[in-house]
């Protein structure tokens, strides 16, 4: 399952125009989908994904409590 779900999201970066064959070669760390391009995909949301998810909470946070915030209802 984890094959297939990268060859799509692969074949997603290849149909950018200009650059989308190069990127996704890189993406893929070979001409095709192998255990480089799993690693790269599993080290991407276990170590990446978060780190990223993390760095980014706190601003979330300060933007939902900044004083004077008013909430509009809908």
């Amino acid at each position: 399952m984890s094959f297939w779900g990268a060859q799509v999201i692969v074949n997603l970066f290849s149909a950018l125009p200009l650059i989308g064959p190069d990127l996704s070669l890189i993406i893929r760390g070979d001409f095709v989908v192998g255990d480089a391009t799993l690693n790269r995909f599993f080290s991407f949301h276990v170590i990446a994904f978060p780190l990223c998810c993390s760095a980014l909470l706190p601003r979330i946070f300060w933007r939902c409590t900044k004083p004077g915030r008013t909430t509009r209802m809908a």
